[in-house]
């Protein structure tokens, strides 16, 4: 489109310009045209993203769990206060870290040996169970 419009012509003849080359599955619309017109009018040459402001995502995330690991009885509503985020992004974060509220304590949720590993979990508890009760009757001074 930079082409088209440092040879002079406008939106529209670049996009039909460029939908004649390329076909329709690369079709440029001429909104789509019209945007980037604008942006080189206005001096604007670069094809890149512009940098957003706002505070990374990262960031909010360490800051959370930080919080949350110094203080495991805090409430989402004082590191709302504390960080200045809305409340649904520090409970959906949190989400994301795998820490679950319980008994007012916050505590990352890890499986451990002891919770199921699968679908047959209980065949394997009562293949334990049978194994355990067999080595007991077996030993006979019980």
């Amino acid at each position: 489109l930079q082409f088209f419009f440092n040879k002079g012509e406008n939106a529209s003849q670049a996009a039909e310009n460029v939908n004649s080359v390329y076909g329709p599955v690369y079709t440029v619309t001429v909104n789509h045209a019209q945007f980037w017109f604008r942006r080189f009018r206005s001096g604007n040459f670069d094809v890149k993203d512009a940098s957003h402001s706002g505070r990374p995502i990262v960031e909010n995330i360490d800051k959370i769990i930080e919080i949350v690991e110094s203080d495991r009885h805090v409430s989402t509503v004082s590191i709302v206060q504390e960080l200045n985020i809305a409340q649904k992004t520090v409970w959906n974060h949190l989400n994301k870290a795998r820490y679950k509220k319980k008994l007012d304590v916050w505590v990352p949720h890890k499986l451990t040996q002891k919770k199921p590993h699968g679908p047959n979990f209980h065949l394997q508890i009562a293949a334990e169970s049978q194994q355990n009760q067999s080595i007991s009757e077996a030993d006979g001074d019980w």
